[in-house]
């Protein structure tokens, strides 16, 4: 049986609560083979994710073939080292090399947290409203929660200023 399609794989650059970056992948038994997309992703769930286009992000797209050649590298040498006769413990070897490699691009916070800057850049690339950048302010420490909420509340009258309640009879 053969497992293909498309999913999200390479997510980099987290902003924990508001949003990630991962990038669309054809692969097949889940080893990412070609990017066609990255994407900010707000929410993802096991029926599907939400989000908008973002440039191709060359951070997702190595993060996510590292991770899905580590895990099979895993795999296959594992397979080889329990079937081979002599060389086992070579093979046992790479595969703890290729689990390991896989974990740390896994769990590495450079590799997974977008720094503010790299934020803010994605917030803009995706045309986010202001409220997302006074949100990413609080959360990076560069407003506390009063002061975000303050900045918040200043853009209300902003929006509000402009709108205008259509006749009744429109």
């Amino acid at each position: 049986m053969i497992i293909w399609g498309t999913r999200l794989f390479g997510k980099v650059d987290e902003v924990p609560g508001l949003f990630h970056v991962a990038t669309s992948f054809f692969h097949i038994w889940y080893v990412p083979l070609v990017p066609l997309g990255s994407h900010l992703v707000f929410e993802q769930t096991g029926e599907g994710w939400q989000g908008v286009p973002v440039g191709l992000s060359l951070k997702s797209v190595t993060v996510a073939w590292v991770r899905g050649f580590a895990a099979a590298g895993a795999i296959v040498f594992a397979i080889l080292g329990l079937t081979e006769g002599s060389g086992w413990n070579q093979s046992l070897m790479r595969a703890l090399v290729c689990a390991a490699l896989f974990a740390l691009v896994k769990l590495y916070k450079g590799f997974r947290r977008a720094s503010y800057e790299r934020a803010i850049e994605l917030a803009e690339e995706a045309s986010l409203p202001p409220e997302i950048r006074i949100l990413l302010d609080v959360k990076y420490g560069i407003l506390d929660a009063e002061q975000g909420q303050q900045a918040l509340q200043a853009l209300a009258p902003e929006g509000q200023a402009g709108d205008e309640t259509p006749p009744a009879d429109a």
